[in-house]
């Protein structure tokens, strides 16, 4: 075979080899905007899951709970339960299924999630809350679902299980709640911890979510210190994983990245590069990490750019 053929063979197996590697990197290019655009859209789903609770209690316009000024703090409780189950699905990319609709009638349930019953107890005690569990128990011996707690109570319960007694609590009251919990797992079949549940309140915030619905439902608050209440109570409702999206503005995190990365201080404070610090410091995952990054050097371009973002 002659020089020229060599040549030639060489030219086109390098041309060959090179559309190949276009093609790699198109295809790659269309994965990780395709990962981008579900990112996003399932960070809207998530946020328009907690929007549906904010609506519920903040908007005077709104149904909003139906029962007594004493009772709003459990059915705001609910409400934020039931929005972050769906919240925290859609962002697992699953279908949300915690509803209020299937237990419409049920006056043993409160809501759904998944096939299984919820209902929720918000009292101001553990004990006065177990109390409220066993009643419901006998009221309804045929309850085959689950019991949402205000969390801190439900810290309790656990510490409950390897400890013999509970920080701050007299010998009696732990007995009580003791004689509760075995009452409980007779009635269930099964362990407390199985059967009670956290919600996404402490019963404190419950009650002060509940307040601020109140007072803003009968105007009993200004209207600079409702906005600065409501929002202050607003960010509580959002779920850690959404919060983490929502943080700061886009520009604002642009802003960020450009000076950690002018100056080096990402290695400096002990990142191995700018991607193992949005993903590590700021926990972003890695498609959102590498998006920001790759946004935040275009912007070093001319000014146009940046005011298409």
């Amino acid at each position: 075979m002659s020089h020229s053929e060599n040549d030639l063979r060489r030219h086109l197996s390098a041309q060959i080899a090179g559309a190949h590697s276009a093609q790699e990197r198109t295809n790659n290019e269309l994965a990780r905007l395709a990962a981008l655009s579900a990112e996003d859209s399932a960070r809207e789903q998530a946020l328009q899951e907690i929007d549906k609770a904010k609506d519920f209690i903040f908007n005077p316009d709104s149904p909003g709970p139906s029962g007594s000024p004493y009772t709003v703090h459990g059915e705001n409780a609910e409400q934020v339960t039931v929005a972050v189950l769906n919240a925290n699905e859609i962002l697992s990319r699953e279908l949300p299924n915690a509803d209020f609709g299937r237990a419409r009638g049920e006056h043993s349930i409160d809501y759904y999630h998944g096939a299984e019953p919820v209902q929720s107890k918000y009292c101001e005690t553990t004990l006065e809350t177990l109390r409220e569990i066993t009643g419901q128990l006998e009221q309804y011996p045929g309850y085959a679902g689950v019991f949402h707690i205000p969390k801190d109570q439900h810290l309790e319960l656990v510490e409950l299980q390897s400890s013999a007694t509970l920080a701050g609590y007299p010998p009696r009251i732990v007995e009580s709640i003791r004689e509760l919990l075995d009452s409980i797992e007779q009635t269930i079949g099964r362990s407390y911890l199985d059967g009670i549940l956290p919600g996404q309140l402490t019963y404190d915030e419950a009650v002060r979510l509940g307040e601020l619905t109140h007072q803003t439902r009968q105007g009993t608050l200004d209207e600079e210190k409702q906005t600065g209440l409501t929002k202050q109570a607003r960010n509580q409702l959002t779920p850690p994983r959404v919060a983490a999206i929502k943080r700061r503005s886009d520009v604002q995190i642009l802003d960020h990245l450009d000076e950690i990365d002018r100056r080096a201080l990402a290695l400096w404070r002990g990142f191995s590069s700018m991607f193992d610090y949005a993903v590590r410091q700021l926990e972003f995952n890695d498609v959102s990490a590498e998006r920001r990054i790759q946004t935040m050097r275009l912007c070093r371009r001319p000014v146009w750019v940046r005011a298409m973002l």
